[in-house]
């Protein structure tokens, strides 16, 4: 009789419902379920004002929340997904400390090749200048302490681009391990997009 009378009065009786099965594997409590359940519920009620479901121990609907191999499926893309997405974050955060040592490393080289090629005219120079005063038998007071100073520049100077050198090399060193430590990141990266799409 409750058929033929919800199509003739339809919705003068609230639809009782209950939870058949409940499968915990989808990551969601019960408490939590039927909550949602409730506000699913409000949304179908307010819109035309009447109390269309209930919920009971034993409703006459039966809602069953199952855990299937779709799921399952689901599941695993996610988690594979994940993977890729920190393995994508990792070669991003990789490859953005590998492009800056790449431009230090750049711009230190052109510095330093720039004092090695005006260190190099000044020692010739230099040397020329030394070579002709003591072919002419010395140099006087105020030639002397020019030279000095030169000479004592130079000292420094190569001493400087010394440890330049020192500098860019371990940067050289740097941006090697870095390469290593990408290609790395992107062969991994690559193995599980590979997975995901298989």
């Amino acid at each position: 009789w409750l058929q033929s009378f919800n199509r003739y009065f339809p919705c003068k009786i609230s639809i009782s419902y209950s939870i058949d099965s409940f499968d915990t594997r989808l990551g969601i409590s019960e408490k939590d379920f039927l909550s949602a359940l409730k506000d699913a519920e409000a949304v179908w009620e307010k819109s035309i004002n009447k109390d269309l479901f209930t919920h009971k121990a034993n409703g006459s609907l039966k809602i069953n929340l199952v855990y299937d191999e779709r799921q399952k499926t689901t599941t695993e893309l996610k988690k594979i997904e994940n993977v890729v997405d920190s393995s994508k974050e990792s070669y991003d955060r990789k490859k953005l400390e590998y492009d800056e040592m790449v431009s230090s490393y750049n711009l230190d080289r052109k510095v330093y090749e720039s004092r090695v090629a005006n260190f190099e005219q000044r020692k010739t120079a230099y040397e020329n200048e030394v070579s002709s005063v003591n072919q002419k038998g010395g140099a006087n007071k105020e030639t002397y302490n020019r030279l000095n100073s030169e000479k004592n520049y130079l000292s420094n100077e190569l001493r400087e681009i010394n440890e330049m050198q020192t500098s860019l090399n371990s940067k050289i060193k740097t941006v090697n391990n870095l390469t290593f430590e990408l290609n790395n990141l992107a062969k991994n990266l690559n193995l599980n997009v590979k997975k995901f799409n298989t």
